[in-house]
């Protein structure tokens, strides 16, 4: 009973420690493409140089703030609850910067939804992976899980980057315009969010 009560367990903390590379994988291939594509879609929008800059900078002042608080309050939360809350609201980020126009309206969708504009996931969601990992794994195991979850977010990276290209192949294969396609790579990049939402379990 006591071996297959610690097989059982290790197998869960496996599960959990997956969950959690595969999630923050999604994450990052969202917050990749987002980078890419975000600054077109603006100037698309009519916005100048200096707007577009406006608004990617106080997404990524949004992303830090939504940092700093979970990293002082998400515990008392309840990391879960703090991963939906995060999910969705970035989910809602990208979905108001597919629909939004105005420069004040958009700097607000890019605050409150943490929109991150430089292509990297270095946000509240991925902080909080990184507190959850160790709290999942074993000892020995914890070194492998964090280096796996870099393997996992860095691969995420990549093939965000390379889905860049998803506005030209939606322009061209479904016959959309421009400003469509890229309305319809946001809300593709926030149900990724929301999937990788759904998949935590801690």
């Amino acid at each position: 009973m006591e071996v297959g009560r610690h097989a059982s367990e290790d197998h869960r903390t496996v599960r959990d420690a997956v969950l959690v590379c595969v999630a923050g994988s999604l994450r990052a291939a969202a917050v990749s493409l987002v980078g890419v594509i975000v600054a077109i879609h603006l100037a698309g929008r009519g916005l100048s140089p200096v707007g577009i800059g406006l608004v990617l900078g106080i997404g990524i002042a949004g992303s830090a703030v939504g940092a700093i608080l979970t990293g002082l309050w998400a515990d008392r939360w309840g990391r879960r609850r703090t991963l939906v809350a995060v999910g969705v609201l970035t989910a809602l980020g990208y979905t108001g910067i597919a629909l939004t126009h105005g420069l004040l309206s958009l700097i607000t969708v890019a605050f409150v939804g943490m929109v991150n504009g430089m292509g990297r996931d270095r946000g509240p969601a991925s902080a909080l992976d990184q507190a959850i990992l160790p709290s999942v794994t074993s000892d020995h195991q914890r070194t492998w899980a964090l280096a796996w979850y870099n393997v996992a977010v860095d691969s995420g990276h990549a093939l965000g980057a390379l889905a860049a290209v998803t506005p030209t192949v939606l322009e061209r294969l479904a016959g959309v315009s421009n400003s469509a396609a890229h309305a319809i790579t946001f809300e593709l990049c926030a149900l990724m969010v929301l999937v990788a939402t759904s998949r935590m379990r801690v």
